[in-house]
């Protein structure tokens, strides 16, 4: 760890998402961006310093991010266009 800040670009561009951390992982989800609702999930491993992406079983807008037993979960949020 360097203990710098640095700066780094989602996969897609978009707001709205979620975000969540489980141990060393970074994970924000979902969101809406120029095409619309997004199903992305960047993730972020700042033990290994890598990013990977996944994606949702659904395109969401305002998704909620939570932790439960130790794994990440996105819930609620808008499908179609704003709620």
């Amino acid at each position: 760890m360097t203990g710098q800040w640095s700066l780094e670009t989602l996969s897609e561009g978009r707001h709205g998402l979620a975000a969540t951390t489980v141990g060393t992982k970074a994970m924000f989800a979902g969101g809406q961006g120029p095409p619309g609702n997004s199903d992305a999930v960047d993730i972020y491993d700042d033990s290994t310093g890598t990013w990977s992406t996944a994606t949702l079983s659904a395109e969401w807008w305002l998704p909620t991010a939570l932790v439960r037993e130790s794994r990440p979960a996105t819930s609620s949020g808008a499908s179609q266009g704003r709620p």
